[in-house]
């Protein structure tokens, strides 16, 4: 949750979750835990900093801070801080920078935590919500934006972001390697004296040192994606990108702009024609409309795993079939009167008589693992959270076709919950706010739905974990 390079190979870290948040000192080489602190029980550990020798956190969902000794990580003291929660904290050595979740970012007094000045982060005129961990470089404040593989550089003076840097392919990598329980990118830490930048993610099993190169987006127009630092001994640092042509927060940040170009749209956003309820405990995997007001949902989760019929207008789950605790719940799809459903690290496809839900056999598929299916009555469409779209006889389950989904000549991965709409596969693309409408023929992604204001809109709501 938090994370800053304290010189010596020593990194310190503050790590999350109820019951097991720390305030931690890490030897960069190993990667060995050298002194911890653990936080109570009702605390969830977020952003911290270095002031002088003050080691300073922030907390989730509270307006609490703890202040420890940056060497023996004794806590001596605690201040309370007027951001709306705590993600992020870092520090110009001059005032504290703080974030919130929100688009808002603080700079507070290091003394008496009263807020000098709030200044709303912006990208081409948009607002950038959900900025997560901090780290001050060179005169900028580097930010995570939660639930992306994007680390915004941000004026602090201005607000303005003035590049990006796009890191999906790190995360991508460890999922390559069978890294399939990592979480989301969150931590950036600066060495300033060697001019080194480290960024690693929640429960990820590496931290990694990066370089970044420029990139030219895939725009007629051509922005500046990124600059050199230069420093008083005329000395420059290159923050080179990653070359990556396109990233799905670029694009949701950018449809304003490249929606105006050319005849054909590439870019959707959406107005709410209705509202309907839905359990919010429902880890939503597979959805698919059976008439008569009849949603089929299957939901996911270790233990808690379901198919389940649910009334649309009011939400009701009319009748559900409990999967057994080892299994989780993955993409659905209906295929005449037979209910297909995938589970996650698994290769297998459970089938349900659509009507009382009742388990009626099990096959075997070729995909690496089971994301998503859908179906245009023909065929069976399916995904595996690679960039591959599979097309699989509804009898036998062999792949009749495997089509690597690309936009802009740049594969898309993380392929997920699929639909079949009027001739477009549409997909979501897990760990972001898109759907990409594909084209099932050539894999080509023919345009982007761009949906983040719905669960931007529940955040603002209190919906906390949406």
């Amino acid at each position: 949750m938090g994370l800053l390079y304290d010189g010596n190979g020593t990194l310190l870290e503050s790590t999350g979750i109820y019951g097991k948040s720390t305030v931690r000192k890490v030897d960069l080489q190993s990667g060995k835990v050298e002194l911890s602190y653990t936080m109570g029980k009702s605390f969830f550990g977020e952003g911290l900093t270095l002031f002088g020798d003050r080691l300073l956190q922030v907390t989730w969902l509270t307006k609490t801070g703890f202040i420890y000794d940056r060497y023996n990580l004794s806590k001596i003291g605690r201040f309370a801080h007027p951001m709306n929660d705590g993600w992020g904290l870092a520090t110009d050595g001059k005032v504290i920078f703080g974030s919130d979740g929100s688009s808002t970012l603080y700079l507070l007094d290091p003394v008496t935590w009263k807020a000098r000045k709030k200044t709303t982060v912006k990208y081409n005129d948009h607002e950038i919500s959900l900025l997560n961990e901090l780290e001050y470089v060179n005169g900028e404040v580097l930010a995570n934006v939660w639930q992306t593989d994007c680390i915004a550089r941000i004026s602090p003076d201005s607000g303005s972001v003035l590049s990006w840097i796009l890191l999906h392919e790190l995360r991508q990598n460890l999922l390559k390697l069978g890294h399939t329980g990592i979480d989301v990118l969150n931590g950036i830490a600066w060495d300033e004296k060697n001019k080194r930048l480290f960024v690693t993610g929640k429960l990820w099993p590496k931290l990694y040192e990066i370089r970044l190169r420029p990139v030219t987006p895939p725009y007629n127009e051509r922005h500046k994606f990124s600059r050199n630092y230069d420093n008083k001994s005329e000395k420059k640092i290159n923050y080179h990108l990653e070359v990556f042509r396109f990233v799905i927060f670029f694009v949701f940040v950018t449809w304003k702009f490249a929606s105006s170009h050319g005849p054909i749209p590439r870019f959707y956003t959406f107005d709410v024609v209705n509202e309907f309820p839905h359990d919010p405990e429902a880890f939503t995997e597979g959805l698919l409309y059976v008439g008569n007001g009849t949603l089929l949902e299957s939901t996911g989760l270790y233990g808690k795993s379901t198919v389940r019929k649910v009334d649309l207008q009011s939400g009701k789950v009319e009748l559900s079939y409990t999967m057994k605790k080892y299994l989780f719940g993955e993409g659905l799809t209906l295929f005449g009167d037979r209910l297909f459903q995938l589970a996650f690290s698994t290769r297998a496809v459970f089938v349900y008589d659509r009507y009382n839900l009742r388990k009626i056999g099990k096959f075997v598929h070729s995909m690496t693992d089971g994301w998503g299916l859908a179906t245009d009555g023909k065929v069976i469409f399916g995904s595996d959270g690679t960039s591959t779209l599979y097309q699989f006889d509804p009898v036998t389950w062999k792949a009749i076709k495997k089509t690597t989904v690309k936009y802009n000549d740049l594969e898309i991965f993380n392929l997920n919950e699929l639909e079949y709409v009027n001739g477009e596969v549409l997909a979501n693309v897990w760990e972001t706010d898109c759907i990409a409408r594909i084209s099932p023929d050539s894999g080509s992604v023919l345009s982007w739905i761009l949906l983040h204001e719905l669960r931007r809109n529940l955040l603002k709501s209190g919906h906390t974990v949406s």
